[in-house]
């Protein structure tokens, strides 16, 4: 993963090198711990070996990801919990107004959900729409795939990183 992130580096510093100095340090193993417990999952090996390069960004407005910030472990239970909690309340309201929870159109290879607590946000626009490590992939999906979650669109895309 040194390889991959010595590249990205490289390619940071040709083009918008202001960014590198937003990189924060890597994850510790209690950091990585932490997220793990918090969210009940076992992180992909090179999801881990990605954030011991580089825990996240710090808070500036300069996007590592299109218009995203690579979020820290610490910012990633944030997001997720926030996710995760708001779920049942945005359940209640489709039920009450279609019969049905919340679900979503997606790309094959991706569940139908509007959010899955499977699906392990490392990005956020700061508009509520994050990159996803996709953990519960349907059967035409791979488990570690990276989607697009769009909180307020019923499509979910999925990009392979």
């Amino acid at each position: 993963m040194e390889t991959c992130w010595v590249k990205i580096k490289e390619w940071i510093s040709k083009n918008f090198p202001p960014i590198l100095d937003t990189l924060n340090e890597g994850a510790t193993d209690d950091d990585i711990c932490k997220l793990e417990s918090e969210l009940g999952v076992k992180l992909p090996t090179d999801f881990i070996e990605f954030y011991k390069v580089h825990n996240g960004q710090s808070w500036t407005h300069l996007s590592l990801f299109d218009s995203d910030r690579l979020l820290s472990t610490d910012e990633i239970i944030r997001e997720w919990s926030g996710w995760d909690s708001v779920l049942p309340e945005i359940n209640a309201i489709c039920i009450e107004m279609s019969g049905k929870p919340a679900s979503s159109d997606p790309e094959p290879g991706i569940k139908d959900y509007w959010w899955n607590a499977a699906w392990i946000p490392i990005t956020a626009n700061g508009s509520g729409d994050n990159y996803c490590i996709d953990l519960d992939p349907t059967p035409e999906g791979t488990k570690g795939q990276i989607i697009r979650m769009w909180h307020a669109m019923e499509r979910a895309s999925r990009t392979f990183l």
